[in-house]
């Protein structure tokens, strides 16, 4: 021991208070008794672990004459402490070193947390205390409170496996080992452990995988959870197509085909293979060489003429001339004498010409045939001949008499009413410019139809139906379908058809339905045939709101573009099949009790497009829907198609524009309401975007439209589609006209009513071709114009500007080429390609015109059947419950009870949004109250395959959610 150090054995007295007082130390001349003590060094917390029972405190003061510690505000018995002093013999300063001896037993006989500090004296009345140090008995529990799991990344993401270690004294501290080796993120920066023990990397890579075990460890134990394997796969990916083989047809129309690899990268450790066909085909057209036509052999002589001649012929198809060849050089019939004895004489020309007829009559007694010439007069031969053609003609009549008959009573029992309807003698006048099926095509034609209610469409809860159409069963029209609305429709275009417009408008009239049946119907559509069934209907003592209590009803030109329909608390889905919308109603949208009117549509006026910059694009149709009652249970889905090439997403800005104006002609203000990747939890709905369609959840009636923009040094990419179109039967001049419009059912099928309107046909199959944002125009080009036609002067080439086709905002966007005939009479249309490529692009792609049709899209008559269920709704294009949503209500509300609540595996609905790819932005199912029932509503929306249900399934046991498989099997055997 230091020399420095004096021991002293010193006496005890009882101190005041009950306290142990040590009998005063030894004072010489450096002690200052007029300073308080202090502490230099304080006791610390200790804790007992099972190795070392026993704990050392110890504390160090100066200027103290008296050292002792009290633990639990008890005295410790002062021969238990053991004090030292030692003098610095610079500063002549006193110093006293105490220490005692804390054992287990002690910590574990006081019930509570086992505290001990140190006091010092300078004197009678004057005490110091130190810290307050604690003593524990070292543990670590055994079990995590949360375990890594197994999970799998795509290479190049960042990944996080979670750890919670168990609790212990003191805190334990968390570590990781990759395969069994430790984990230090100071040499390795792809590693971060969080505070919370997780383990975080910042881009999984291919060595990254394999099995990960967290760790937690203190001076009592050390713990580790069981291993959790990393899987990091690669998806693979396309490499470059190859050249395009051959085309496979000898001349014309044929097929040829390029191939690529998936190999670029190859798919590993489970990654998913390659999107699309490895084989792409693309339609191809071999000029056919001009065939001459060749004489087919020559036919057997006929028999001999009255004037001793006979005669033979042939027929140049051998082969025929094809693809303006030349035709047969020669004369098709050759004449001759009769020779051989083979002509009849003169006497039988005699005969002829006095009309005399030889009737032959034969006798078994005579071989000898005896000739009786019987001569008749020129009137007797034609009056019989007449008689012959009156007889025949009047046969053909009556068949077709007989048939007519018969068509007309089938179609009366094919159209008869299931109901019965009392008369009224209210008529409205309409005209139509299509002749109604069965009826003359008289343009002066006009048929007597009752008002159309539109109140009556969705009647009050009375249950009130049809009172006044029984005129259409004594109008001349019986057997014929009529049109539901009236429709003053005409449509005029500019001599150079650039821009075809169409004015329509639909008018409703009220009057009021009654019905005598509970029978419930559908009303079909004119875009599509109908695909509404109907639904539930709804007891007497339901509220309905009313069509009438909408307050602003757009009046489309097209009445093909809108759909009505009445839905309660089951919900249901309103359809437009042509142009590609839907809109989902999930359960518990409409509140118990309650019927509520909605409907949905596009519009494809110009006008009621966003307005948009130069650099923006319109990437989908503007669809609407509305309801009669503005407060929603829940959110819909609203679903329509968009053109948006999304292999390059990368590249785009995508918004989500909303336009709460529902009045026609006001078209309100366009605003964003949500930006694809900057949602937070103030955007009004979730946005999921897919290849083809996007599906927005929303409570908000309106119009809706996708709008694009190119990132920053970005081009995107948009898809078109291209669709020629010429008149059905060739004339003087053939106006080619080739349209140029967005990716999307809806745009397509407008142009094509259009063409249908002007009496043109489409001559190919309509192609797709990329547009890239590069401010370059689209440059289309007549080609390979075939013998018989050829292009006016100056109109081989045109041009689209940029931005006439970037924006979007110009509807029915097309060219004109004007084809004329070099030879007359014309009998087919012009053969020629059609090549559209943007300037300095690789994108480019080929329009056939063969000369023929590809399909007859002639307009056809149209005709929309009204029905009205027990609460009379509309449901044109609506479909049920039963056909809309796989999961029953009942059934439903389990599975979301299962997935809401949060379990500590991870593995409850915010892994099913992941698995069902639907995680973009999963803050917006979390404001949620019940974040599965937003999920489900998506995915019914979005998955329409019979195999929906089954794939469900098989997610929900990657899952390990065999709770939530067995209550589907269990609900759903017969659909599973």
């Amino acid at each position: 021991m230091d020399s420095c150090l004096i021991r002293i054995v010193y006496l005890l007295t009882l101190g005041v208070g009950g306290g142990y007082l040590l009998d005063p130390l030894p004072i010489d001349d450096t002690t200052d008794l007029s300073r308080s003590p202090e502490f230099i060094r304080h006791p610390q917390d200790a804790y007992i672990t099972t190795k070392n029972k026993v704990v050392v405190l110890s504390c160090t003061a100066r200027h103290a004459t008296q050292v002792n510690f009290k633990c639990n505000e008890e005295w410790v018995r002062p021969k238990s402490v053991r004090n030292e002093i030692r003098f610095d013999p610079h500063t002549k300063t006193r110093y006293i070193d105490s220490e005692i001896t804390v054992t287990r037993s002690q910590v574990e006989e006081y019930f509570d947390v086992y505290r001990c500090v140190c006091v010092a004296w300078s004197g009678p009345k004057t005490a110091v205390e130190s810290d307050r140090a604690k003593i524990q008995i070292a543990h670590l529990k055994k079990h995590f409170v949360r375990e890594p799991v197994h999970t799998s990344i795509e290479a190049g993401y960042p990944v996080q496996l979670q750890c919670l270690p168990p609790e212990g004294a003191p805190m334990p501290e968390v570590f990781w080992l990759h395969d069994g080796q430790p984990i230090d993120p100071s040499q390795d920066g792809n590693f971060i452990i969080s505070p919370d023990g997780g383990l975080i990397l910042n881009l999984a890579r291919l060595n990254d995988a394999g099995n990960y075990t967290c760790g937690a460890k203190n001076i009592a134990a050390r713990r580790t959870t069981e291993p959790a394997i990393l899987t990091v796969y690669v998806n693979g990916g396309w490499s470059d197509y190859g050249a395009w083989t051959a085309c496979d047809a000898r001349c014309g129309r044929g097929i040829q085909k390029r191939f690529r690899a998936c190999n670029n990268p190859e798919p590993l450790h489970g990654g998913l293979g390659c999107l699309g066909s490895p084989v792409q085909k693309g339609d191809c057209n071999v000029v056919c060489p001009a065939e001459d036509g060749q004489w087919s052999s020559w036919s057997e002589w006929s028999s001999c003429s009255p004037d001793c001649l006979h005669q033979r012929r042939r027929t140049c198809t051998n082969p025929e001339p094809s693809n303006g060849g030349a035709f047969c050089v020669g004369q098709d019939v050759m004449s001759g004498n009769c020779t051989g004895g083979m002509c009849r004489g003169a006497k039988l020309s005699k005969m002829t010409q006095q009309k005399k007829v030889p009737i032959l009559f034969g006798s078994k007694l005579d071989n000898n045939p005896a000739r009786i010439d019987i001569t008749l007069s020129g009137r007797q031969s034609d009056s019989s001949t007449w008689r012959l053609y009156l007889g025949v003609a009047g046969a053909f009549a009556a068949v077709f008499l007989a048939i007519a008959v018969l068509i007309v009573v089938i179609r009366r029992r094919r159209n008869q009413p299931i109901y019965d309807m009392p008369n009224d003698n209210r008529h409205y006048q309409t005209d139509f410019k299509q002749p109604l099926r069965g009826l003359p095509n008289n343009s002066n034609f006009s048929m007597k139809l009752p008002p159309f209610n539109r109140e009556a469409m969705f009647l009050s809860k009375s249950g009130q139906a049809f009172d006044n159409f029984r005129d259409l069963r004594n109008s001349p029209t019986q057997n014929s379908q009529s049109p539901l609305i009236e429709m003053n429709s005409s449509c005029r275009s500019d001599s150079s058809i650039e821009k075809p417009r169409c004015d329509s408008q639909a008018s409703f009239e009220k009057s009021s339905l009654h019905s005598t049946t509970n029978s419930s119907n559908y009303a079909e559509s004119e875009c599509e045939p109908s695909e509404a069934t109907p639904l539930n209907g709804m007891a007497g003592n339901e509220s309905h709101q009313s069509l009438a209590s909408f307050a602003n009803i757009p009046q489309l030109p097209d009445p093909d573009c809108i759909v009505f329909s009445s839905l309660g608390p089951a919900g249901g889905q309103l359809n437009l099949p042509a142009s590609g919308v839907a809109l989902t109603v999930p359960e518990g949208c409409v509140k118990k009790g309650w019927h509520v009117e909605f409907f949905l549509g596009v519009s494809r006026e110009s006008t009621d497009r966003p307005r948009v910059t130069d650099r923006q694009t319109l990437l989908s149709p503007v669809v609407i829907f509305g309801t009669s009652e503005p407060c929603l249970g829940k959110s819909t889905v609203l679903s329509f198609n968009h053109c948006a090439y999304i292999n390059t997403f990368n590249d785009w800005n995508l918004t989500v524009w909303y336009n709460d104006c529902m009045s026609e002609g006001d078209f309100g203000q366009w605003k964003k309401i949500a930006i694809l990747g900057q949602e937070t939890i103030n955007t009004p709905c979730y946005t999921q975007l897919d290849t083809k369609k996007v599906h927005i959840l929303t409570d908000m009636p309106g119009r809706y439209a996708l709008v694009g923009q190119s990132k920053v040094n970005c081009s995107a990419v948009k898809n078109l589609k291209l669709a020629v179109f010429a008149p059905e039967t060739p004339a003087s001049e053939c106006s080619v006209r080739v349209y140029c419009v967005e990716d999307t059912k809806d745009a397509l099928e407008a142009v094509t009513k259009i063409e249908s309107q002007l009496g043109a046909v489409l001559m190919d199959k309509p192609q797709t071709l990329r547009f890239q944002d590069t401010g370059k125009p689209l440059s289309l080009t007549v080609e390979d114009v075939f013998d018989g036609w050829q292009v006016k002067a100056g109109g081989q080439q045109q041009e689209i500007p940029f931005t006439h086709i970037w924006s979007g905002q110009q509807a029915a966007l097309h060219s004109s080429f004007s084809l004329v005939p070099t030879s007359f009479p014309v009998e087919t249309l012009p053969r020629c390609n059609v090549v559209v490529r943007q300037v300095d692009s690789v994108y480019t792609q080929t329009l056939l015109m063969q000369g023929t049709p590809l399909i007859d899209n002639r307009p056809k008559n149209v005709y929309a059947n009204l029905t009205v269920s027990q609460f009379g709704g509309s449901t044109a294009g609506i479909s049920t419950t039963k056909t809309v949503f796989r999961i029953p209500g009942s059934t439903r509300r389990k599975f979301c009870g299962l997935m809401d609540v949060p379990r500590a595996q991870g593995n409850d609905w915010r892994m099913l949004a992941q698995k069902l790819q639907v995680d973009r932005y999963i803050n917006y199912f979390a404001t949620k109250p019940s974040p599965t029932d937003q999920i489900l509503t998506l995915w019914e929306a979005r998955n329409r395959e019979e195999t929906a249900l089954s794939d469900l399934v098989a997610i929900l046991r990657l899952m390990d959610r065999m709770d939530v498989v067995e209550l589907l099997q269990s609900n759903l055997a017969c659909w599973l």
